[in-house]
């Protein structure tokens, strides 16, 4: 059987790794969460720029309708004078 002083040299040894991998997960941990906050960063940059276009969009859209159905009405009132 084991001795005493054995077991309690086992037992610290057990400790000590376990306080290592314990400090490593807690790294890994807070890279992870470095890592997290960059990923939210991008994405609420992305987020940004994808509505900064879809409003250029929507803008040049409404643009273009506006003037051509401007430009509709300018020849329906032009033919309806030349018909009178």
């Amino acid at each position: 059987m084991m001795g005493m002083q054995q077991m309690e040299s086992r037992l610290g040894s057990l400790e000590g790794a376990y306080h290592q991998v314990a400090d490593r997960l807690n790294s890994i941990d807070a890279r992870l969460a470095r890592v997290d906050a960059r990923f939210d960063y991008l994405d609420s940059k992305i987020d940004r720029g994808f509505m900064w276009l879809m409003g250029t969009l929507i803008g040049m859209w409404v643009t273009i309708f506006l003037a051509g159905f401007s430009a509709t009405l300018t020849i329906l009132h032009s033919t309806q004078h030349a018909v009178h």
